[in-house]
């Protein structure tokens, strides 16, 4: 993005960019003066600010549609609103990523955990310190063979880090098989021993068909 300062547009948000801190930008084969990075950055944040949340108002008008008393073309026209939403939303988030990448890249080049800003923020970083995968089976055998052998470890610290946990899960398809062909016994026992739990802020999901003549 290289925008021109005398080729601005005329309907800029009321809040204009801050003015930037660093040199302006000569243009080497015109010599038009160019907006920073910074204040490009900046006129793009104006800009989604501004309609950033004149989209949020609106979306909240979505809220007083009522599905079960609306008409066929009220329906299809909050498909669509919802589409025009998502067109929107996918890239941004993809968008947002990239700068937090941006970000972590950044603080490990410069190998720092806090960044300071001029306004007086500061960016900080935490790396990602992984997740230990262990074999458990086989490091709980080598440790016991120690104990014995040695007496480096003791059979309680073996148990504490290692613990034999015994589980049972419940395949939910097989039980249902058995219910279905098993005597009334089974059933009653499966039934007695299982409850299907629905929260009650959950709602079941639903596949809206993308216009067919596209946004």
């Amino acid at each position: 993005m290289s925008l021109v300062v005398d080729d601005l547009p005329d309907d800029l948000p009321d809040r204009l960019p801050a003015a930037p801190t660093s040199p302006p930008v000569i243009d080497g084969d015109t010599g038009e003066v160019m907006l920073s990075p910074a204040a490009q950055v900046r006129l793009a944040s104006d800009i989604v600010v501004r309609n950033g949340s004149l989209i949020a108002q609106v979306a909240v008008e979505a809220q007083t549609y009522s599905i079960a008393e609306a008409t066929p073309d009220e329906r299809q026209a909050l498909v669509e609103f919802y589409w025009s939403l998502r067109s929107i939303l996918e890239p941004l988030q993809m968008r947002v990523r990239a700068i937090e990448f941006i970000w972590a890249r950044g603080m490990e080049e410069l190998g720092a955990k806090k960044l300071p800003l001029p306004d007086g923020g500061v960016v900080e970083y935490t790396a990602s310190t992984g997740e230990w995968k262990v074999n458990a089976e086989a490091l709980r055998s080598e440790l016991q063979r120690l104990s014995r052998e040695e007496g480096t470890v003791t059979n309680d610290d073996i148990e504490a880090a290692l613990p034999v946990v015994v589980t049972y899960k419940a395949d939910n398809r097989v039980l249902q098989r058995l219910i279905n062909q098993s005597s009334e016994a089974v059933r009653q026992a499966i039934e007695a021993n299982r409850v299907k739990v629905v929260p009650p802020t959950a709602s079941g999901r639903v596949k809206l068909p993308q216009p067919k003549g596209g946004l």
